[in-house]
């Protein structure tokens, strides 16, 4: 009897979790049993199916619990696992820029945040023409004028979790100045 060595899948905070764990070889039934560690507040090891399941309560970082699995002739193994329970984050950190009257239009990302979230602008303002989908997290719309904005965005998901990112949204003429050849081009002599 061999626990499969697997490496146990990040887990968001307050978002629900369940992980199979698995031997190779087994004989008639296994059993479960969390032989040393602690799993993170609000997750449990289910002794019958060898699943850890839940909804994590608090953040960890490589929380490390060992298991063992016992099968019906008494062959045994045991594993330590790793696991990790991250709040759930606003990822975007820089914007494309917008120009001068094109329709604009950029998605804000997050990860490990459960939807429906809510988006808000909690500090500074927006260029004017451009908004904020309170329930995409879709900035959009036509500036008006150039501009350099800062402003801070609060994402507070389903559960309650939020995180919120500073950022900057530069507002460029429809046409930048282009680099041109030069009429009289200098001629190189060897």
């Amino acid at each position: 009897l061999a626990i499969v060595r697997q490496k146990l899948p990040k887990s968001g905070l307050k978002i629900p979790y369940s992980v199979e764990l698995t031997t190779d070889v087994a004989d008639g039934i296994v059993a479960w049993k969390l032989l040393a560690g602690k799993l993170p507040k609000g997750l449990a090891l289910d002794e019958k199916r060898g699943v850890i399941h839940g909804t994590p309560l608090q953040e960890i970082v490589d929380r490390r619990v060992t298991i063992q699995a016992t099968d019906s002739a008494a062959a045994a193994d045991e594993h330590t696992f790793s696991l990790t329970v991250v709040h759930g984050r606003l990822v975007t950190k820089s914007l494309p820029p917008a120009f001068t009257g094109s329709v604009y239009q950029t998605a804000l990302k997050t990860t490990y945040l459960t939807k429906p979230s809510r988006w808000d602008v909690v500090s500074g303002t927006l260029p004017k023409g451009i908004a904020l989908d309170g329930a995409t997290g879709q900035l959009h719309g036509t500036p008006a004028e150039e501009c350099s904005t800062r402003f801070v965005i609060q994402v507070t998901d389903a559960n309650g979790v939020r995180d919120r990112t500073d950022l900057v949204l530069r507002v460029l003429p429809q046409k930048l100045p282009g680099i041109q050849a030069h009429p009289n081009p200098v001629e190189r002599t060897s």
